[in-house]
């Protein structure tokens, strides 16, 4: 009886010690995802951080990044990233994101994916010694938003109106030649917004187009969050007048399809592979790009 007493104990001290080390394995994997996870948010961050946004116009004006990313995302396949916005002249210039890509247990590749949101061209900018983006072409051309109400006064509601207004807006995706994601999700909340108090009660005369406010809305497809379009709304003072402007741009290679309720459809084609090529040489001179940057290490990623 002492003999099967001590055997008994014995199970169940090594039953209590797997657990021990099989609770104590899994906290150590899940503190490890979430520090390379952190490691890799801090990483795109510090890429950000070093990258110049200027008007290549008469003002000459630097953009400002929000401190903050404005969205992070993570998708299958090892894909994660961080979305950047730049404003200037009260209004959301480009927009960027810096992610990378898991291909192994050990190894990454960053990419580099921007628009350019300005109606004017930008500098020269150097995002790498290797990759030079000077935008000349006008993407995002605004229009003017026909039988929308009139901006409201106070940001808060116009906030109200922008939400109303981005819901009217239906994109479409091609995801591959089987796959087709009909009416793609558009997040509630714009993902950045510059925005000041509207006074019509000022007499004071605008010389020229004013922007009372700037929101930036992400549509995402079923698989993340990852954004594929923008829908950039305006509130634009014209003289003694403030009407609403729009531009809807991609953030995806794939081919889209616009329309707001009823009217007629817009498709952006699909980026052809001259185009990618062109990008990949590293001078891109498109509003808008995706190209991968360089590969690199767990290990390097931690001591950073």
């Amino acid at each position: 009886m002492i003999k099967e007493t001590t055997l008994g104990v014995s199970h169940r001290f090594l039953l209590a010690l797997l657990v021990t080390l099989l609770v104590v394995s899994q906290s150590d994997a899940e503190d490890d995802g979430v520090g390379l996870m952190a490691s890799l948010r801090n990483h795109y961050a510090s890429i950000a951080r070093e990258i110049t946004l200027r008007s290549a116009g008469d003002s000459g004006e630097r953009f400002v990044m929000m401190e903050k990313p404005a969205m992070s995302w993570a998708s299958l396949g090892g894909w994660s990233g961080d979305l950047f916005v730049w404003t200037g002249n009260g209004k959301i210039q480009a927009v960027g994101c810096i992610g990378a890509q898991q291909t192994s247990e050990e190894q990454f590749r960053d990419f580099y994916e921007f628009h350019s949101l300005a109606a004017e061209p930008l500098e020269d900018v150097l995002l790498t010694p290797k990759i030079r983006w000077i935008p000349t072409d006008d993407a995002a051309n605004r229009a003017r938003l026909v039988g929308a109400p009139l901006p409201a006064t106070s940001p808060s509601l116009r906030l109200s109106q922008m939400r109303r207004l981005a819901r009217s807006f239906h994109v479409g995706m091609q995801v591959n030649d089987d796959n087709v994601e009909n009416e793609l999700r558009l997040l509630p909340q714009p993902v950045a917004r510059e925005c000041r108090e509207l006074d019509d009660r000022a007499e004071k005369v605008e010389t020229s187009a004013t922007t009372i406010d700037s929101a930036l809305f992400a549509f995402v497809s079923s698989s993340g969050t990852d954004p594929e379009a923008f829908l950039l709304l305006e509130a634009v003072r014209q003289e003694q007048q403030t009407v609403w402007m729009f531009c809807v741009v991609r953030f995806t290679t794939r081919e889209l399809w616009i329309n707001r309720d009823n009217a007629a459809t817009k498709t952006i084609d699909k980026v052809t592979d001259q185009a990618m090529q062109g990008w990949a040489s590293g001078l891109i001179k498109d509003a808008y790009f995706f190209t991968w940057n360089s590969t690199f290490s767990r290990s390097e990623l931690l001591q950073d």
